[in-house]
């Protein structure tokens, strides 16, 4: 449940098993153990359990009022989401992973593996935490996009195949002569067969077309997310200002605006593997796609 959609109830049931966490000990269900001792003593005298009760409506109307409190719930309530969200996401890449052919993830996991391997062999503990709160960011978005396009390439070259369009260019060109043969003086109705399936047979070799260029364009892509993500690793090694490097990190992730872009618009390159993803060019919340 998000923050706007919590409401006064929300916050009372939160105060009712609320569980602070005490030195040594952990979270205790202290509202509860208060109840049960109340009750237990009200068994030797009922008023206990008026006082019990007067007790736990003040508790409950201050906590539940507290701004600290209200605070604190929506906060927890925040990373419970971010959490779920989290497991949804590895579902998701789990999904994508498992039907890739065994090139294409070992190729993704040499990726995210040099990113992580990268991060660890870092020796200074505040150059770690430059690539850990900056750097990660970007490579985080690379990650996805990475997976996303060979998830499209691996698509596109099932359908892109060399004798499947020799077959139809053969094709068009017996039907071209066909429709020469046959003069102006032909039968309309077979003229007019003739000339739809020439249409067809154009528009196959288009899409054939259309889909070859867009492997040129994955394939090219791919290298160049793979090089930039060295560059950030090598950046971040030589950088001494966390600004100046999320400033950097900014400006090169900003370049695959128009790779999200195609992504969104082709998403129907992606339906095969049924992730559940509206918005193929949106990356999922960083620190999820790692490992």
């Amino acid at each position: 449940m998000s923050e706007e959609e919590l409401t006064y109830m929300d916050f009372v049931k939160e105060a009712f098993n609320a569980r602070p966490k005490l030195k040594l000990i952990g979270g205790l269900p202290l509202n509860w153990m208060g109840m049960a001792g109340f009750g237990v003593l009200g068994i030797l005298n009922p008023g206990f359990w008026l006082v019990g009760a007067g007790l736990e409506v003040g508790y409950l109307l201050a906590m539940s009022h507290s701004p600290r409190f209200r605070n604190y719930v929506r906060g927890r309530r925040i990373q419970e989401a971010k959490k779920a969200r989290a497991r949804n996401w590895r579902e998701r890449q789990e999904v994508i992973l498992q039907n890739l052919g065994e090139a294409s993830q070992a190729r993704f996991r040499a990726f995210v593996n040099r990113i992580e391997n990268a991060k660890a062999d870092r020796g200074e503990e505040e150059l770690v935490g430059l690539i850990g709160d900056v750097a990660d960011d970007g490579l985080h978005m690379l990650r996805w996009i990475h997976l996303k396009l060979l998830a499209s390439q691996e698509t596109l070259q099932r359908q892109v195949d060399p004798g499947v369009r020799q077959d139809l260019k053969s094709e068009l060109d017996e039907f071209v002569r066909r429709v020469e043969a046959l003069g102006m003086q032909g039968d309309s109705r077979i003229r007019h067969s003739l000339e739809s399936t020439i249409e067809i047979l154009r528009q196959r070799l288009k899409n054939l077309d259309d889909a070859q260029d867009n492997l040129t364009y994955i394939d090219s892509e791919l290298r160049r997310i793979e090089h930039q993500a060295e560059l950030i690793i090598e950046e971040a090694a030589l950088a001494t200002d966390a600004d100046q490097l999320s400033s950097r990190i900014d400006a090169v992730t900003s370049t695959f605006n128009e790779t999200q872009e195609w992504m969104r618009l082709n998403k129907e390159l992606l339906l095969e593997f049924d992730t559940g993803d509206d918005d193929p060019g949106r990356p999922p919340p960083n620190r999820v796609m790692a490992g």
